[in-house]
């Protein structure tokens, strides 16, 4: 029997979406794939499914991941608002208290975690641990160790909701 090779790259997506769609009924929601083998595939097929998503407005709510950061961005959650592929806001979660403006750089947009995120993948040790939305494909959670370091880094995202008229 002979096997068809995908020919273009919408095809070859798709392929790799069906992957990623039929690990996530196994994983609950998630994928993840730990350790660096599977790290650039599994960034590649998410940060595709977060560009098809096309979201440009949408409120996410992450806590940062860091043993020696102060401990506001370690211990609090923060809830960011992006309109129009800019963060216009970001606030502890369940207050009003906006996140000081020295402390603004580590609540970017999804596409800034994706930035991110590559950057620490090309610099992390053995130890990595990325889970991705199987929906929309951003970094749900993220734990690596940087060579030569032994403290973790990362976030985790506990919610992602479209902005009201923005497409899923």
């Amino acid at each position: 029997m002979r096997l068809l090779r995908p020919t273009t790259r919408r095809v070859r997506r798709a392929t790799r979406l069906a992957l990623v769609i039929a690990t996530t009924a196994l994983a609950g929601g998630c994928v993840d794939w730990g350790g660096p083998d599977g790290d650039t595939d599994a960034f590649s097929i998410a940060h595709g499914l977060w560009q098809d998503a096309n979201l440009t407005s949408y409120d996410y709510v992450i806590q940062r991941r860091c043993i020696s950061c102060p401990s506001d961005r370690a211990s609090r959650r923060v809830t960011v608002t992006v309109r129009n592929d800019a963060v216009v806001e970001r606030v502890y979660t369940g207050s009003t208290d906006p996140v000081p403006a020295s402390e603004a750089t580590y609540y970017p947009t999804v596409d800034g975690l994706f930035v991110e995120l590559e950057q620490m993948l090309r610099t992390a040790a053995d130890v990595n641990r990325v889970a991705y939305s199987a929906s929309l494909g951003y970094p749900l959670s993220v734990l690596i160790v940087p060579r030569g370091q032994s403290e973790e880094a990362g976030w985790e995202i506990s919610s992602l909701t479209p902005a009201t008229g923005s497409a899923p």
